[in-house]
């Protein structure tokens, strides 16, 4: 697997902390990446991913290896690694047989005590 597709602009920790743990009308929100690569014909292109699994890289809190599926080429599955200070990173894009996506209800569900966990936070801070 070859990781030529770089994220030149990816998402800040709170975006992407709101849209893993935050779901609107059941389902999980996007966040947007630019990337150039050889799926791009080297353009920049600016799509949205939404995430179904993140963890940390290295236990900084700030480099991220996630997978999930892009809105964008038939929404096929992508992975990838980024970092939330520079928002740069490579993904890989997954082609599906297809173009078949993950979009049940389950592949976007979050794990309930995360979303407790937000929700307490989100007290907290008065939100």
């Amino acid at each position: 697997m070859t990781h030529n597709n770089k994220i030149l602009n990816g998402p800040s920790k709170w975006s992407l902390s709101v849209a893993f743990f935050d779901l609107v009308n059941g389902k999980r929100r996007p966040v947007t990446f630019t990337v150039s690569g050889p799926d791009f014909n080297a353009d920049e292109q600016e799509f949205e991913v939404v995430i179904n699994s993140i963890q940390w890289e290295d236990g900084s809190g700030e480099s991220w290896i996630f997978s999930g599926h892009a809105l964008i080429h038939g929404q096929n599955r992508v992975s990838g690694w980024f970092e939330t200070t520079t928002r740069k990173g490579w993904l890989v894009f997954e082609m599906l047989p297809g173009n078949k996506h993950a979009t049940t209800a389950v592949d976007r569900q979050p794990d309930p005590h995360f979303v407790q966990l937000v929700s307490t936070l989100k007290k907290q801070r008065g939100q």
